[in-house]
């Protein structure tokens, strides 16, 4: 997952760690003033699994033509679920 945000979104690793079937990831949008921690927990339920509401969690990207970046993100392995229905 750490290097699909790296190279589809471009984020930035800050850092990175794994010990065994563990390990978390820090990156950034370049600015440092967004982060994202993602986290690999074996014995933790998946994250569908868990999820009750589609935005229950929910990373927001800024886009100058949000469609033709969603058709790109979906071409490179991301789920769209549902367009924004504010405009």
């Amino acid at each position: 997952m750490t290097k699909w945000y790296e190279e589809i979104p471009e984020f930035n690793i800050k850092s990175s760690a794994e010990d065994g079937e563990k390990g978390a990831a820090f990156l950034t949008d370049g600015s440092d003033k967004v982060m994202l921690e993602l986290v690999k927990i074996p014995d933790v339920s998946t994250l569908i699994e868990r999820m009750n509401y589609r935005l229950q969690l929910h990373i927001a990207l800024k886009s100058l033509d949000p469609d033709e970046e969603a058709e790109y993100l979906v071409s490179k392995g991301a789920i769209f679920i549902e367009k924004c229905p504010i405009e």
